[in-house]
């Protein structure tokens, strides 16, 4: 293109190459055999012949594929039990989950609440209308006020200080002041 030029002139077509059945029976071979031509376009397209199929990559008689049942039409328990607020406020996810008949773990609530929280709640938000900025990102917590902490009595780990006697001496040394002494004389 000349300075100045509205013309766009594209830029040239890629090599095309069409292999026989003879040339394309040894693939990284014939790729070598090319490469000095397409390396100077910087690309270029291969077309296998006409009635090749490439290999299918997965062994059949290996492959298993067991679907995932998703069943979130049954989470209208969730407006049955009042809704997400009510549930969080009321912290009733574990019965949720009981109802769903999931099965009973230390934490299936709290796992049922978060995946709730972050797939489906938002979509009941965008359904109602409501703009996000507007709700209260914890509306199970927005009543009561954090309570002002408090230290409790157990000493840090790193305020206290080695035995002197300890086994582990060299951190006892390490930990301890450095003590200097100056004589005049």
């Amino acid at each position: 293109m000349k300075p100045g030029s509205d013309d766009f002139l594209p830029p040239p077509e890629c090599p095309v190459f069409e292999p026989s059945w003879a040339e394309f029976r040894d693939p990284l071979g014939y790729i070598a055999k090319i490469r000095p031509i397409a390396e100077k376009s910087g690309i270029c397209k291969i077309r296998p012949p006409a009635d090749w199929q490439p290999p299918f990559a997965v062994e059949i008689d290996n492959f298993r594929f067991t679907p995932r049942i998703q069943r979130l039409n049954e989470l209208e328990i969730v407006m049955e039990e009042g809704g997400y607020e009510a549930i969080c406020k009321e912290r009733r996810w574990a019965r949720v989950a009981q109802r769903l008949n999931y099965p009973s773990g230390k934490n299936i609530g709290s796992l049922l609440r978060s995946h709730y929280e972050r797939i489906i709640y938002p979509y009941e938000i965008f359904q109602s209308g409501a703009n996000l900025v507007q709700c209260n990102s914890d509306p199970f917590n927005g009543e009561e006020k954090d309570k002002e902490y408090k230290p409790h009595s157990i000493p840090l780990r790193q305020s206290v200080q080695p035995s002197k006697f300890s086994s582990h001496s060299r951190r006892a040394k390490r930990l301890q002041p450095e003590v200097t002494f100056f004589s005049f004389i």
